[in-house]
């Protein structure tokens, strides 16, 4: 998989919303997911993502480890 297609399954929600985690098994629920940032560093601006609990807002940047 690279970025591009990750970016894509992101910005049209084409993933399981109902079961998600992190990495570290830490639930994840995302809210918001805006806006394509094509300019600068980051990928979606204006994103709420909830992790494990706390309430997350800014921006996103989609990367490959």
């Amino acid at each position: 998989m690279n970025e591009k297609l990750l970016s894509y399954f992101w910005r049209f929600s084409q993933y399981n919303q109902i079961c998600l985690k992190t990495t570290c098994q830490k639930t994840l629920h995302i809210y918001n997911h805006e806006i394509l940032n094509n300019n600068a560093d980051t990928d979606f601006s204006h994103c709420h993502v909830r992790v494990d609990g706390v309430d997350w807002h800014g921006h996103i940047k989609i990367q490959l480890l």
